[in-house]
């Protein structure tokens, strides 16, 4: 067994192990969170069987995802091992996770604790449901940031309000690859959202936003535009009303649990997180 530094090279082996478990990643989803972060890899005879990612947001926090150890491996305190060994590398970072319920006791005993629950709401979009959105949405409007820098520049200052995190190197990574809406007609944006191709489909994230209809608002907008698309959303607590979403054909598949293993940066201003930009990066 072996414990060694993840490189492009194990990409494709990494790819078919998360595929193993019905992970939605395609080589070119792991291909850009590897090159945005950095992780380690588990082999054993030559073969790749676990793996670890890390993305910095800043010089205090960073995200950990995509922990997976393959199933006949299981039971060997690989995963432990990688998660440990990454924790050490981080020790002056506080570390924000979103934990499956297999993963959860072992967070638990390494002193992570929970903040919120994420809802994985996913599905092929129908208009049926367009009656079940709040009447009262607020205009939305398309959004370029990728080829403005002023936008650019709001959507960032936005998004740290919100999330209190310095996630401005993820966030222009996917600019040239999301398209975003922006909430109001103001000069001061009041929310955003962006799509973007994952997985089977189109993942909705991140949504930013004053208040939850606002958040409604934008997502309604990127559903009615893609509809007949296979689309993912993860949304917060505060994503409320969020029933709706089953009305236009998302369905809740699974829940999460977002943790940390010290306080997080809070909140500035009205602003809230609705959606995770995607699970691995929070």
């Amino acid at each position: 067994m072996t414990y060694t530094r993840m490189t492009e090279d194990h990409i494709a082996e990494a790819q078919a192990l998360t595929t193993s478990f019905n992970w939605p990643h395609t080589v070119e989803d792991w291909s850009f969170a590897f090159g945005l972060g950095s992780g380690l890899v588990a082999c054993d005879g030559g073969h790749l069987i676990g793996t670890c990612l890390t993305w910095p947001f800043g010089e205090q926090v960073s995200s950990l995802g995509m922990l997976a150890v393959a199933q006949k491996a299981q039971g060997r305190g690989i995963g432990r091992a990688l998660l440990r060994q990454t924790l050490d590398e981080h020790s002056e970072r506080t570390i924000l996770l979103h934990a499956t319920h297999q993963g959860i006791e072992l967070y638990r005993s390494e002193n992570f604790a929970p903040i919120e629950e994420i809802r994985q709401m996913q599905g092929l979009v129908t208009l049926e449901g367009e009656e079940a959105v709040p009447a009262d949405r607020a205009p939305v409007h398309r959004w370029h940031p990728a080829r403005d820098d002023g936008a650019r520049e709001q959507l960032l200052a936005l998004d740290h309000a919100a999330t209190g995190l310095e996630r401005g190197v993820l966030l222009q990574a996917l600019l040239p690859r999301t398209a975003f809406l922006r909430l109001g007609s103001g000069d001061s944006p009041e929310g955003y959202a962006g799509i973007r191709r994952f997985g089977r489909g189109h993942v909705i994230g991140p949504v930013v936003a004053t208040t939850a209809n606002g958040a409604s608002a934008l997502v309604h907008a990127l559903l009615v535009a893609h509809a007949g698309a296979f689309v993912r959303i993860d949304v917060t607590e505060a994503f409320e009303p969020s029933g709706w979403l089953s009305a236009f054909g998302l369905h809740e598949v699974d829940r999460v649990l977002a943790m940390s293993n010290a306080p997080l940066p809070q909140a500035k201003g009205e602003a809230r997180r609705y959606g995770l930009i995607g699970h691995a990066f929070g």
